[in-house]
């Protein structure tokens, strides 16, 4: 995660600014595709690391609740303390993050693209 935070910081900043240069910038037409495909590209490795750390954390809570939800009174009693203890373990949901302060999920997908937008209309009326 030490490799993940800076990255989400880099690309916010590199997001902003690239999409204040392209507004900004009388390119031919060649040159402002190339340009927005490399924000495309920027924006599908922050929603890959997004996405994934979405699903690790749906899955983890749909394993609790497949096991509360399954037959578990019909198993012996030690195989029910294993259930129990699984759970136990379930309970706090896994998730990728630094210490708890920047978990990448979809809802940090959609801040990056908020704030990168903020920044954006920001140097517009600076400028």
């Amino acid at each position: 995660m030490r490799v993940v935070l800076p990255l989400m910081f880099l690309s916010l900043i590199t997001f902003c600014t690239s999409v204040y240069n392209v507004s900004q910038s009388k390119n031919s037409g060649a040159e402002w595709f190339s340009f927005f495909i490399y924000l495309v590209c920027l924006l599908c490795q922050l929603c890959c690391y997004c996405w994934f750390g979405n699903e690790l954390k749906l899955k983890s809570t749909a394993v609790r609740e497949s096991i509360y939800n399954s037959d578990w009174t019909t198993l012996k009693p030690v195989d029910r303390k294993s259930l129990y203890l699984i759970m136990l373990s379930c309970q706090r949901e896994m998730s990728i993050s630094y210490h708890g302060f920047c978990t990448l999920t979809i809802d940090i997908f959609v801040w990056v693209l908020k704030t990168s937008y903020g920044a954006y209309n920001l140097l517009k009326t600076v400028e």
